[in-house]
């Protein structure tokens, strides 16, 4: 539990333990966990201003940030990992952010810069023999997904961008029974090269500010 006005630094050292953090309120402390599939549960409004400094999931493939906090929340993976920004938050490795709690409104918005930074260490759940950097968005009705476009990279108009492979709700992810997930994929070049990654998405989150998800492309080498 994070409670104090003095910033901690919190090592999980676990190996393979599934180790679970309650995040109730935070003074810019480091969270590093290991080895494991472990999650964050989020009951503060803190994180929307992202108070912590360091957030770490670790190597697992299964790390989870799970919103507890009633209400409606912001997040925008925008504000992590950005030595630039003048914030200095990194949040790192995590594989899933699940919004399925009740009463709980999550409005994500995430670029295919957002999602590269991140580092995910999920590799295209949904397919066999992938290798792009996957984060999972699990959620129900009154949660939003934001998508805007940015023209980070003048010299390619698609870098930013973010377009549905095959059909909506058509897909599965790891750890979650069936299908229902739509699947995303968008690029970036990023420090000279073109990085490639996914969001698997719960069909009941609505999708919103992305001016070409209407261009699907089709179920071929995904």
């Amino acid at each position: 539990y994070f409670e104090s006005t003095t910033p901690r630094v919190s090592m999980y050292p676990g190996t393979s333990d599934a180790q679970t953090v309650e995040f109730t309120q935070s003074y810019g402390d480091v969270i590093v966990l290991a080895g494991g599939n472990d999650t964050i549960n989020i009951n503060s409004s803190d994180v929307a201003t992202q108070y912590f400094i360091r957030a770490d999931g670790g190597d697992g493939t299964g790390d989870k940030i799970a919103y507890k906090l009633a209400g409606t929340t912001d997040l925008n993976l925008g504000d992590f990992n950005r030595a630039d920004s003048g914030l200095g938050q990194v949040l790192v490795h995590f594989e899933t952010i699940d919004a399925t709690a009740p009463g709980v409104n999550l409005n994500l918005t995430v670029t295919p810069q957002d999602l590269y930074l991140q580092h995910s260490d999920l590799l295209d759940t949904s397919t066999t023999g992938g290798s792009r950097s996957t984060l999972v968005f699990t959620g129900n009705s009154g949660d939003t997904l934001n998508l805007p476009v940015v023209d980070f990279d003048s010299s390619d108009a698609q870098d930013q961008d973010f377009v549905r492979i095959g059909s909506a709700g058509a897909w599965s992810a790891t750890g979650a029974a069936g299908t229902g997930y739509t699947k995303l994929q968008g690029v970036v070049t990023f420090e000279g090269s073109i990085q490639s990654v996914e969001l698997l998405v719960s069909q009941a989150i609505t999708i919103t500010t992305d001016i070409n998800l209407g261009r699907v492309y089709p179920v071929i080498g995904v």
